[in-house]
């Protein structure tokens, strides 16, 4: 629960988002490109690629951003530059610790799909399809 500071006053509910965009378009002054609230979302959406750990986390994530569905925030804040791809083919390769525990998580999904344990449509569900398809499309 918050606390009204003392002395306070409300903030006044925005009639549209004219207010953010200037703000924005502000603070982008002096500085190379332009940003907007949807670039500052995006961010927040690239954010949570390299925070969450867990299908459960990323669902969370997805729901603060205010998405009904990851599958929305997978695809359009999933996006890799080209450049980022080659850095994170070496990680896979040098087989970074923090990988590895990311790794393990994948084979407990996996397992608990084969032991039909995962309820169909929950995160996790949709996270050993995925995982499945990619060792499928890897192994031929």
């Amino acid at each position: 629960m918050f606390r009204k500071r003392e002395g306070s006053r409300p903030v006044p509910v925005m009639a549209s988002s004219h207010a953010v965009s200037s703000a924005f378009r502000v603070a982008s002054e002096g500085v190379d490109g332009v940003f907007s609230p949807h670039s500052a979302k995006h961010c927040i959406g690239q954010l949570g690629w390299t925070l969450c750990k867990t299908p459960e986390q990323m669902r969370a994530w997805s729901l603060n951003m205010g998405h009904d569905d990851e599958a929305v925030t997978r695809k359009y804040y999933a996006k890799i530059p080209e450049d980022r791809v080659g850095a994170l083919i070496e990680e896979i390769g040098q087989g970074r610790g923090d990988e590895a525990a990311g790794h393990s998580e994948d084979l407990e999904v996996m397992l608990a799909f084969s032991d039909h344990d995962l309820a169909k449509g929950t995160p996790e569900f949709e996270r050993a399809l995925w995982l499945i398809d990619q060792r499928r499309k890897r192994n031929g």
